[in-house]
């Protein structure tokens, strides 16, 4: 796959952006604060609708402005696709693919494919589990979009289990009660389940270059 171009209104510290890559390697230099990062992050951002650096679009608003753009060309076997974003501050993002309008979010995740390396991937080591586990399911979800509803989902249900947990510390368990956490517990059983077989899966389908990569880090 190759990005052929990007367009960046309002993007973080670009105003106006645009930028055609070149064959075969595009290296973006300037100083510090320049946005270089940014750019980088608008490509990652129109392939995966999230950024590497903050779980809230909102900081990737232009301070001042009510919403940005993103438009992201690319060319995979021969053919042409487009992806367009619209973050909006106070309502919904809105996405287009190849001009036409799409409602739902893994219409777009998948389209363009993108690996991003940055000072942050230090915590897939020194962090928390939770970060590696982030980490599996971006990859699993840019190969298969339709897991991002069922990521969604299993997010969705484990703060609504989470929310009744904690109201009812301190109280007694009734049938209503307990027929909703068994109800939130099977969504869970179910939404979990998949999500652990598609990261074992993917990290079986990883391992060989992992350990290709690490022996020639080490020798052995």
């Amino acid at each position: 796959m190759k990005i052929n171009s990007i367009g960046l209104t309002n993007i973080r510290n670009h105003e106006i952006l645009s930028i055609t890559f070149n064959d075969p390697v595009t290296a973006i230099i300037g100083r510090n604060g320049l946005g270089k990062t940014n750019i980088v992050e608008s490509i990652h951002y129109a392939a995966t609708l999230k950024s590497h650096r903050t779980h809230n679009d909102i900081p990737l608003i232009k301070q001042g402005s009510s919403s940005a753009f993103i438009n992201l060309v690319a060319q995979k076997h021969k053919r042409t696709a487009s992806v367009s974003v619209t973050i909006n501050r106070d309502s919904s993002n809105v996405f287009e693919v190849n001009n036409a309008t799409v409602r739902r979010s893994k219409d777009v995740v998948g389209i363009i494919k993108t690996v991003i390396f940055s000072p942050e991937d230090l915590d897939l080591a020194k962090g928390d589990p939770a970060v590696r586990r982030e980490f599996i399911d971006d990859f699993v979800i840019q190969n298969k979009p339709r897991m991002l509803d069922v990521k969604q989902n299993y997010d969705r249900v484990l703060k609504q289990r989470n929310s009744l947990l904690r109201s009812l510390i301190g109280k007694s368990l009734n049938t209503s009660t307990q027929e909703t956490l068994f109800a939130w517990n099977e969504q869970l059983i179910k939404y979990g389940s998949e999500l652990v077989e598609q990261r074992i899966k993917a990290i079986t389908e990883l391992r060989p270059f992992v350990e290709e990569f690490g022996n020639q880090i080490s020798g052995s």
